[in-house]
């Protein structure tokens, strides 16, 4: 099991609207880990489950965006979209 918020390497700042919605502040973010230090963690986690993604296309997309932003090999994890 793998459980932790990701510090952004761009964003600088939340919306307060965004806030709002899923409580998460760029203040409980300042210590957490990169998605380069953790990568190998989540991807030991995942390794040989099945992934239920409500919006698998766009959390795809952006999964294999931050791991390419991060410089680490993308996850190769089979996606059944239906």
């Amino acid at each position: 099991m793998f459980d932790s918020l990701l510090r952004p390497l761009r964003r600088k700042s939340i919306p307060a609207e965004a806030t709002a919605i899923h409580g998460i502040s760029m203040e409980m973010l300042r210590t957490a880990p990169t998605y380069r230090e953790v990568a190998g963690q989540i991807e030991a986690a995942l390794t040989g489950k099945t992934l239920l993604i409500y919006n698998a296309d766009f959390d795809v997309r952006l999964w294999k965006q931050t791991a390419k932003f991060a410089g680490v090999p993308a996850a190769k994890h089979e996606v059944h979209v239906s």
